[in-house]
């Protein structure tokens, strides 16, 4: 990697100041449109993205590889076993995020309606 290479940029911006969304939304941005093909890349943001409960970037991230084309070849690729865990764990968070939701909306309707 060399001064101005995408990846190195990424990985800088990820690694100082990951936890702030925008940051890490610009370095997803900066990756898709410089065309990053480094399944290990990918498979960092994903972690990262995980790892710091940004599911809102993390989706997004995935429906934007998803309609290119690449997500595909991530998932067999050289890290798609890992690929395809981070993602399986974002389903299972918000299946558990929904059901938690959905228990609320319940319990707060049968308080609204007791006798």
């Amino acid at each position: 990697e060399k001064a101005g290479d995408p990846r190195l940029l990424a990985r800088t911006w990820l690694h100082d100041e990951g936890q702030i969304s925008e940051v890490v939304e610009l370095a997803r941005d900066l990756l898709f449109v410089c065309e990053v093909g480094e399944d290990n890349m990918w498979f960092q943001l994903f972690h990262h993205l995980l790892s710091q409960h940004q599911h809102r970037v993390l989706l997004q991230t995935v429906t934007m590889l998803q309609r290119s084309g690449l997500l595909s070849r991530l998932c067999f690729g050289l890290f798609g076993g890992q690929v395809l865990s981070v993602l399986a764990t974002l389903c299972a968070e918000a299946a558990n995020r929904l059901a938690q939701v959905l228990l609320a909306v319940m319990d707060r309707r049968y308080v609204d309606n007791a006798p």
